[in-house]
Protein backbone atom coordinates (compact mmCIF):
# COMPACT_ATOMS: atom_id res chain seq x y z
CA UNK A 1 0.00 0.00 0.00
CA UNK A 2 1.01 3.67 -0.36
CA UNK A 3 2.88 4.91 2.70
CA UNK A 4 0.74 8.08 2.62
CA UNK A 5 -2.14 6.20 4.26
CA UNK A 6 0.14 4.98 7.02
CA UNK A 7 1.56 8.43 7.66
CA UNK A 8 -1.95 9.89 7.69
CA UNK A 9 -3.10 7.36 10.33
CA UNK A 10 0.06 8.21 12.35
CA UNK A 11 -0.73 11.96 12.24
CA UNK A 12 -4.39 11.36 13.19
CA UNK A 13 -3.32 9.22 16.16
CA UNK A 14 -0.83 11.81 17.35
CA UNK A 15 -3.46 14.59 17.02
CA UNK A 16 -5.65 12.60 19.42
CA UNK A 17 -2.69 12.02 21.74
CA UNK A 18 -3.01 8.24 21.52
CA UNK A 19 -0.29 5.61 21.64
CA UNK A 20 -0.29 2.63 19.29
CA UNK A 21 -1.36 0.39 22.16
CA UNK A 22 -4.29 2.71 23.10
CA UNK A 23 -5.49 2.91 19.49
CA UNK A 24 -5.29 -0.86 19.16
CA UNK A 25 -7.37 -1.29 22.35
CA UNK A 26 -10.11 1.05 21.06
CA UNK A 27 -10.68 -0.79 17.75
CA UNK A 28 -9.75 -3.55 19.10
CA UNK A 29 -6.75 -5.09 17.28
CA UNK A 30 -3.09 -5.86 18.07
CA UNK A 31 -0.50 -3.13 18.51
CA UNK A 32 1.63 -4.79 15.82
CA UNK A 33 -1.15 -4.26 13.25
CA UNK A 34 -1.21 -0.50 13.98
CA UNK A 35 2.58 -0.39 13.62
CA UNK A 36 2.37 -2.13 10.20
CA UNK A 37 -0.22 0.44 8.97
CA UNK A 38 1.94 3.35 9.95
CA UNK A 39 5.02 1.81 8.27
CA UNK A 40 3.04 1.22 5.07
CA UNK A 41 3.40 -2.60 5.24
CA UNK A 42 -0.33 -3.33 5.48
CA UNK A 43 -3.76 -1.72 4.99
CA UNK A 44 -6.74 -1.88 7.38
CA UNK A 45 -9.70 -4.04 6.38
CA UNK A 46 -13.15 -2.60 5.65
CA UNK A 47 -14.42 -2.95 9.23
CA UNK A 48 -11.31 -1.26 10.66
CA UNK A 49 -11.52 1.57 8.09
CA UNK A 50 -15.09 2.31 9.25
CA UNK A 51 -13.91 2.36 12.87
CA UNK A 52 -11.00 4.71 12.09
CA UNK A 53 -13.31 6.95 10.04
CA UNK A 54 -15.65 7.36 13.03
CA UNK A 55 -12.84 7.83 15.58
CA UNK A 56 -10.89 10.47 13.63
CA UNK A 57 -13.93 12.08 11.91
CA UNK A 58 -12.58 11.55 8.39
CA UNK A 59 -14.01 9.72 5.38
CA UNK A 60 -12.80 6.35 4.20
CA UNK A 61 -11.78 8.01 0.96
CA UNK A 62 -9.51 10.43 2.88
CA UNK A 63 -7.96 7.56 4.83
CA UNK A 64 -7.13 5.74 1.61
CA UNK A 65 -5.80 8.92 -0.10
CA UNK A 66 -3.70 9.77 2.97
CA UNK A 67 -4.91 13.40 3.28
CA UNK A 68 -8.00 15.47 4.03
CA UNK A 69 -10.08 16.54 1.03
CA UNK A 70 -11.91 19.87 0.87
CA UNK A 71 -14.37 18.71 -1.79
CA UNK A 72 -15.46 15.14 -1.78
CA UNK A 73 -15.70 14.99 -5.57
CA UNK A 74 -16.38 11.98 -7.77
CA UNK A 75 -13.02 12.40 -9.43
CA UNK A 76 -11.07 11.94 -6.20
CA UNK A 77 -13.21 8.90 -5.30
CA UNK A 78 -12.49 7.28 -8.68
CA UNK A 79 -8.78 7.93 -8.20
CA UNK A 80 -8.82 6.25 -4.82
CA UNK A 81 -10.71 3.24 -6.17
CA UNK A 82 -8.30 2.85 -9.10
CA UNK A 83 -5.32 2.92 -6.70
CA UNK A 84 -6.90 0.15 -4.63
CA UNK A 85 -7.59 -1.93 -7.77
CA UNK A 86 -4.01 -1.46 -8.98
CA UNK A 87 -2.63 -2.50 -5.61
CA UNK A 88 -4.85 -5.60 -5.57
CA UNK A 89 -3.79 -6.54 -9.11
CA UNK A 90 -0.12 -6.26 -8.18
CA UNK A 91 -0.64 -8.63 -5.24
CA UNK A 92 -2.54 -11.09 -7.45
CA UNK A 93 0.28 -11.11 -10.00
CA UNK A 94 2.84 -11.75 -7.28
CA UNK A 95 0.81 -14.71 -5.98
CA UNK A 96 0.52 -16.14 -9.48
CA UNK A 97 4.28 -15.89 -10.00
CA UNK A 98 4.93 -17.59 -6.67
CA UNK A 99 2.53 -20.42 -7.59
CA UNK A 100 4.20 -20.90 -10.98
CA UNK A 101 7.64 -21.08 -9.34
CA UNK A 102 6.39 -23.63 -6.77
CA UNK A 103 4.82 -25.80 -9.49
CA UNK A 104 8.00 -25.77 -11.59
CA UNK A 105 10.11 -26.53 -8.52
CA UNK A 106 7.81 -29.45 -7.57
CA UNK A 107 8.02 -30.91 -11.10
CA UNK A 108 11.84 -30.72 -11.05
CA UNK A 109 12.04 -32.39 -7.60
CA UNK A 110 9.62 -35.17 -8.68
CA UNK A 111 11.57 -35.79 -11.89
CA UNK A 112 14.86 -36.01 -9.98
CA UNK A 113 13.34 -38.37 -7.41
CA UNK A 114 11.89 -40.66 -10.09
CA UNK A 115 15.22 -40.67 -11.94
CA UNK A 116 17.07 -41.63 -8.75
CA UNK A 117 14.60 -44.40 -7.89
CA UNK A 118 14.73 -45.74 -11.46
CA UNK A 119 18.53 -45.79 -11.41
CA UNK A 120 18.58 -47.46 -7.99
CA UNK A 121 16.07 -50.11 -9.09
CA UNK A 122 17.90 -50.89 -12.34
CA UNK A 123 21.30 -51.06 -10.63
CA UNK A 124 20.17 -53.21 -7.64
CA UNK A 125 17.41 -55.42 -9.12
CA UNK A 126 18.25 -59.11 -9.31
CA UNK A 127 21.76 -58.60 -7.86
CA UNK A 128 21.52 -60.38 -4.48
CA UNK A 129 21.42 -64.18 -4.16
CA UNK A 130 21.59 -66.30 -1.00
CA UNK A 131 22.57 -70.00 -1.11
CA UNK A 132 22.81 -72.68 1.57
CA UNK A 133 25.95 -74.88 1.57
CA UNK A 134 26.17 -78.55 2.57
CA UNK A 135 28.04 -81.69 1.62
CA UNK A 136 29.61 -84.99 2.71
CA UNK A 137 32.77 -86.77 1.66
CA UNK A 138 32.59 -90.09 -0.18
CA UNK A 139 34.72 -91.70 2.54
CA UNK A 140 31.92 -90.93 5.03
CA UNK A 141 34.46 -89.37 7.40
CA UNK A 142 33.47 -85.70 7.02
CA UNK A 143 30.27 -83.73 6.45
CA UNK A 144 29.05 -80.17 6.86
CA UNK A 145 25.71 -78.40 6.60
CA UNK A 146 24.02 -75.03 7.19
CA UNK A 147 26.77 -73.03 5.48
CA UNK A 148 25.85 -69.89 3.57
CA UNK A 149 26.94 -68.18 0.35
CA UNK A 150 25.80 -64.60 -0.41
CA UNK A 151 26.62 -62.86 -3.67
CA UNK A 152 25.91 -59.20 -4.47
CA UNK A 153 26.78 -56.91 -7.36
CA UNK A 154 30.21 -56.10 -5.94
CA UNK A 155 30.99 -58.53 -3.10
CA UNK A 156 30.50 -62.13 -2.04
CA UNK A 157 30.41 -63.77 1.40
CA UNK A 158 31.07 -67.44 2.18
CA UNK A 159 30.70 -69.08 5.60
CA UNK A 160 31.36 -72.80 5.98
CA UNK A 161 29.73 -74.31 9.05
CA UNK A 162 31.53 -76.55 11.52
CA UNK A 163 32.81 -79.80 9.95
CA UNK A 164 31.65 -83.02 11.61
CA UNK A 165 34.18 -85.88 11.87
CA UNK A 166 35.24 -88.76 14.09
CA UNK A 167 37.25 -88.16 17.27
CA UNK A 168 40.23 -90.23 16.12
CA UNK A 169 40.88 -87.78 13.24
CA UNK A 170 43.14 -84.75 13.61
CA UNK A 171 42.55 -82.11 10.92
CA UNK A 172 45.68 -80.12 10.04
CA UNK A 173 44.10 -77.65 7.61
CA UNK A 174 41.21 -77.18 5.20
CA UNK A 175 41.21 -75.65 1.74
CA UNK A 176 38.22 -74.10 -0.04
CA UNK A 177 38.57 -74.31 -3.83
CA UNK A 178 36.67 -74.50 -7.09
CA UNK A 179 37.54 -75.46 -10.66
CA UNK A 180 37.02 -73.44 -13.83
CA UNK A 181 38.31 -73.79 -17.40
CA UNK A 182 41.84 -72.97 -16.26
CA UNK A 183 41.92 -75.59 -13.47
CA UNK A 184 41.82 -75.45 -9.67
CA UNK A 185 41.35 -72.05 -8.02
CA UNK A 186 42.28 -71.97 -4.30
CA UNK A 187 40.11 -69.40 -2.50
CA UNK A 188 41.42 -69.85 1.04
CA UNK A 189 43.38 -72.32 3.19
CA UNK A 190 43.17 -72.20 6.98
CA UNK A 191 43.91 -74.25 10.10
CA UNK A 192 40.78 -73.02 11.88
CA UNK A 193 38.26 -75.71 10.87
CA UNK A 194 35.43 -74.21 12.93
CA UNK A 195 35.42 -70.75 11.40
CA UNK A 196 36.07 -70.59 7.66
CA UNK A 197 34.80 -67.24 6.34
CA UNK A 198 35.48 -65.28 3.16
CA UNK A 199 34.43 -61.70 2.39
CA UNK A 200 35.86 -60.18 -0.76
CA UNK A 201 35.13 -57.82 -3.66
CA UNK A 202 34.85 -59.31 -7.15
CA UNK A 203 37.90 -58.38 -9.17
CA UNK A 204 39.94 -57.43 -6.08
CA UNK A 205 41.85 -60.68 -6.47
CA UNK A 206 43.07 -61.59 -9.95
CA UNK A 207 41.95 -65.19 -9.43
CA UNK A 208 38.30 -64.56 -8.51
CA UNK A 209 35.99 -62.74 -10.94
CA UNK A 210 32.24 -62.26 -11.16
CA UNK A 211 32.10 -64.61 -14.15
CA UNK A 212 33.57 -67.43 -12.02
CA UNK A 213 30.44 -67.58 -9.86
CA UNK A 214 28.83 -70.04 -12.30
CA UNK A 215 31.77 -72.38 -11.70
CA UNK A 216 31.59 -71.91 -7.91
CA UNK A 217 27.95 -73.04 -7.89
CA UNK A 218 28.82 -76.34 -9.61
CA UNK A 219 32.42 -77.10 -8.66
CA UNK A 220 32.93 -75.77 -5.12
CA UNK A 221 34.61 -78.20 -2.70
CA UNK A 222 36.60 -78.52 0.54
CA UNK A 223 39.95 -80.29 0.71
CA UNK A 224 40.74 -81.66 4.17
CA UNK A 225 44.32 -82.48 5.18
CA UNK A 226 44.33 -84.74 8.24
CA UNK A 227 45.94 -87.55 10.25
CA UNK A 228 44.19 -90.52 11.87
CA UNK A 229 45.18 -93.55 13.96
CA UNK A 230 46.25 -95.60 10.94
CA UNK A 231 47.51 -93.09 8.36
CA UNK A 232 49.42 -89.82 8.19
CA UNK A 233 49.14 -86.94 5.73
CA UNK A 234 45.76 -88.04 4.35
CA UNK A 235 43.61 -85.87 2.04
CA UNK A 236 39.83 -86.06 1.66
CA UNK A 237 37.36 -83.94 -0.26
CA UNK A 238 33.80 -82.72 0.43
CA UNK A 239 31.91 -81.69 -2.73
CA UNK A 240 29.76 -78.72 -1.66
CA UNK A 241 26.23 -78.28 -2.95
CA UNK A 242 24.74 -74.79 -3.24
CA UNK A 243 20.96 -74.48 -3.10
CA UNK A 244 19.45 -71.08 -3.74
CA UNK A 245 17.35 -69.79 -0.85
CA UNK A 246 16.67 -66.18 -1.92
CA UNK A 247 16.99 -63.82 -4.90
CA UNK A 248 15.78 -60.20 -5.09
CA UNK A 249 13.88 -60.77 -8.34
CA UNK A 250 10.44 -59.62 -7.11
CA UNK A 251 9.19 -56.19 -8.12
CA UNK A 252 7.18 -55.87 -4.91
CA UNK A 253 7.74 -57.23 -1.42
CA UNK A 254 5.04 -59.89 -0.87
CA UNK A 255 6.01 -61.37 2.48
CA UNK A 256 2.43 -61.59 3.78
CA UNK A 257 1.16 -63.34 0.66
CA UNK A 258 3.98 -65.89 0.74
CA UNK A 259 3.46 -66.42 4.44
CA UNK A 260 -0.24 -67.11 3.88
CA UNK A 261 0.58 -69.54 1.08
CA UNK A 262 3.04 -71.40 3.30
CA UNK A 263 0.49 -71.58 6.13
CA UNK A 264 -2.19 -72.89 3.81
CA UNK A 265 0.26 -75.37 2.30
CA UNK A 266 1.40 -76.54 5.71
CA UNK A 267 -2.16 -76.84 6.99
CA UNK A 268 -3.11 -79.06 4.08
CA UNK A 269 -0.06 -81.27 4.65
CA UNK A 270 -0.87 -81.53 8.36
CA UNK A 271 -4.47 -82.36 7.47
CA UNK A 272 -3.31 -85.10 5.12
CA UNK A 273 -1.10 -86.60 7.86
CA UNK A 274 -4.00 -86.44 10.35
CA UNK A 275 -6.37 -88.06 7.85
CA UNK A 276 -3.84 -90.86 7.24
CA UNK A 277 -3.43 -91.49 10.95
CA UNK A 278 -7.21 -91.57 11.42
CA UNK A 279 -7.72 -94.11 8.65
CA UNK A 280 -4.88 -96.30 9.96
CA UNK A 281 -6.23 -96.13 13.49
CA UNK A 282 -9.70 -97.10 12.27
CA UNK A 283 -8.26 -100.02 10.33
CA UNK A 284 -6.32 -101.15 13.41
CA UNK A 285 -9.46 -100.99 15.54
CA UNK A 286 -11.41 -103.07 12.99
CA UNK A 287 -8.64 -105.69 12.96
CA UNK A 288 -8.68 -105.82 16.78
CA UNK A 289 -12.45 -106.35 16.80
CA UNK A 290 -12.18 -109.18 14.27
CA UNK A 291 -9.44 -110.87 16.29
CA UNK A 292 -11.52 -110.60 19.47
CA UNK A 293 -14.57 -112.04 17.70
CA UNK A 294 -12.50 -114.99 16.43
CA UNK A 295 -11.18 -115.67 19.93
CA UNK A 296 -14.71 -115.67 21.35
CA UNK A 297 -15.94 -118.09 18.64
CA UNK A 298 -13.03 -120.57 18.94
CA UNK A 299 -12.31 -121.47 22.57
CA UNK A 300 -8.66 -122.00 23.40
CA UNK A 301 -7.79 -125.39 24.98
CA UNK A 302 -5.01 -125.02 27.46
CA UNK A 303 -3.45 -127.99 29.32
CA UNK A 304 -3.34 -127.85 33.08
CA UNK A 305 0.43 -128.08 33.21
CA UNK A 306 2.48 -125.23 34.66
CA UNK A 307 4.40 -124.69 31.38
CA UNK A 308 1.22 -123.83 29.40
CA UNK A 309 -0.28 -121.46 32.01
CA UNK A 310 1.59 -118.32 30.75
CA UNK A 311 -0.22 -118.74 27.38
CA UNK A 312 -3.27 -117.10 28.96
CA UNK A 313 -1.30 -113.83 29.36
CA UNK A 314 -0.28 -113.63 25.65
CA UNK A 315 -3.09 -111.21 24.56
CA UNK A 316 -1.52 -108.52 26.80
CA UNK A 317 1.40 -108.24 24.31
CA UNK A 318 -0.89 -107.27 21.38
CA UNK A 319 -0.95 -103.50 22.15
CA UNK A 320 2.83 -103.44 21.50
CA UNK A 321 2.26 -104.62 17.91
CA UNK A 322 -0.41 -101.97 17.45
CA UNK A 323 2.00 -99.28 18.68
CA UNK A 324 4.63 -100.40 16.20
CA UNK A 325 2.11 -99.95 13.34
CA UNK A 326 1.18 -96.44 14.39
CA UNK A 327 2.18 -93.72 11.87
CA UNK A 328 5.50 -92.00 12.41
CA UNK A 329 5.13 -88.21 12.62
CA UNK A 330 7.86 -85.59 12.44
CA UNK A 331 7.23 -84.64 16.04
CA UNK A 332 7.85 -88.26 17.09
CA UNK A 333 11.10 -88.36 15.09
CA UNK A 334 12.31 -85.18 16.79
CA UNK A 335 11.46 -86.60 20.22
CA UNK A 336 13.24 -89.86 19.43
CA UNK A 337 16.41 -88.06 18.31
CA UNK A 338 16.32 -86.07 21.57
CA UNK A 339 15.99 -89.29 23.59
CA UNK A 340 18.71 -91.27 21.80
CA UNK A 341 21.10 -88.52 20.68
CA UNK A 342 23.43 -86.02 22.27
CA UNK A 343 23.23 -82.24 22.19
CA UNK A 344 25.81 -80.41 19.99
CA UNK A 345 26.25 -76.84 18.75
CA UNK A 346 23.99 -77.61 15.78
CA UNK A 347 21.27 -79.37 17.81
CA UNK A 348 20.49 -82.95 18.83
CA UNK A 349 22.71 -85.40 16.93
CA UNK A 350 22.31 -89.19 16.67
CA UNK A 351 24.13 -91.76 14.49
CA UNK A 352 22.79 -95.22 13.56
CA UNK A 353 25.09 -97.98 12.21
CA UNK A 354 23.48 -101.01 10.59
CA UNK A 355 26.16 -103.11 8.89
CA UNK A 356 27.59 -101.01 6.06
CA UNK A 357 24.71 -98.52 6.30
CA UNK A 358 25.36 -95.41 8.40
CA UNK A 359 22.60 -92.85 8.95
CA UNK A 360 23.10 -89.57 10.79
CA UNK A 361 20.08 -87.74 12.22
CA UNK A 362 20.23 -84.08 13.25
CA UNK A 363 17.38 -82.15 14.86
CA UNK A 364 17.72 -78.37 15.11
CA UNK A 365 15.22 -77.37 17.76
CA UNK A 366 15.46 -73.61 17.21
CA UNK A 367 14.61 -74.02 13.49
CA UNK A 368 12.36 -77.03 14.06
CA UNK A 369 14.13 -78.98 11.29
CA UNK A 370 15.24 -82.59 10.85
CA UNK A 371 18.17 -83.56 8.62
CA UNK A 372 18.95 -87.15 7.66
CA UNK A 373 22.26 -88.07 5.96
CA UNK A 374 22.80 -91.58 4.54
CA UNK A 375 26.61 -91.76 4.52
CA UNK A 376 26.68 -95.28 3.04
CA UNK A 377 25.64 -93.91 -0.35
CA UNK A 378 27.83 -90.81 -0.26
CA UNK A 379 25.77 -87.69 -0.79
CA UNK A 380 22.21 -88.85 -0.16
CA UNK A 381 20.37 -86.67 2.38
CA UNK A 382 16.92 -85.35 3.13
CA UNK A 383 16.00 -82.14 4.91
CA UNK A 384 12.53 -81.52 6.36
CA UNK A 385 10.77 -79.25 8.82
CA UNK A 386 8.00 -79.91 11.33
CA UNK A 387 5.28 -79.47 8.70
CA UNK A 388 7.13 -78.67 5.49
CA UNK A 389 9.89 -80.31 3.42
CA UNK A 390 12.76 -77.91 2.65
CA UNK A 391 14.93 -79.83 0.19
CA UNK A 392 15.88 -83.36 -0.84
CA UNK A 393 18.96 -84.45 -2.79
CA UNK A 394 17.61 -87.64 -4.36
CA UNK A 395 13.92 -86.84 -4.69
CA UNK A 396 12.59 -83.49 -5.86
CA UNK A 397 9.04 -84.38 -4.88
CA UNK A 398 7.98 -83.22 -1.42
CA UNK A 399 5.89 -86.29 -0.62
CA UNK A 400 8.62 -88.68 -1.81
CA UNK A 401 11.27 -86.92 0.27
CA UNK A 402 9.04 -86.96 3.33
CA UNK A 403 8.45 -90.72 2.86
CA UNK A 404 12.23 -91.34 2.73
CA UNK A 405 12.69 -89.73 6.13
CA UNK A 406 9.65 -91.49 7.58
CA UNK A 407 10.74 -94.95 6.36
CA UNK A 408 14.33 -94.54 7.59
CA UNK A 409 13.12 -93.30 10.96
CA UNK A 410 10.71 -96.22 11.26
CA UNK A 411 13.45 -98.69 10.30
CA UNK A 412 16.46 -97.34 12.19
CA UNK A 413 15.09 -95.21 15.05
CA UNK A 414 11.89 -96.78 16.33
CA UNK A 415 13.06 -100.44 16.26
CA UNK A 416 15.67 -99.64 18.88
Amino acid sequence: MDNKTGKFILSLRQEKGLSQYQLAEMIPISRQAVSKWERGENIPDSYTLLKLSEMFNVTINELLLGERQLDNSVESLEKTTLNIVDESNKKTEKLKKIKRVLIIFSIIITALLLSFLSYYFISSYNTVEVYTISGASKSKKFHTNNGIFITTKEKFYIKISKIKYNKNIKIKSIQLSYTNNEGEIIMVQDKDVDNLNIKEYYGYSEKINKEDFKYMKKNLYLKIFYDDDQHKDEVDMIPLKLRRDFKNSNLFFTKKQKYKKEINHDNTSIKEVKDETKTQQEENKEEEKKEEEKKEETPVETPKTEETQPVVNQPKEEPKQVQADEPITIEKIAQKIKELGTYTDDGYYYEVKEGTKIINYLYQENLNQIMMIDLSSGDSWSYIGAAKMYSCAKEYNEEACRNIVMENAKEYLFKR
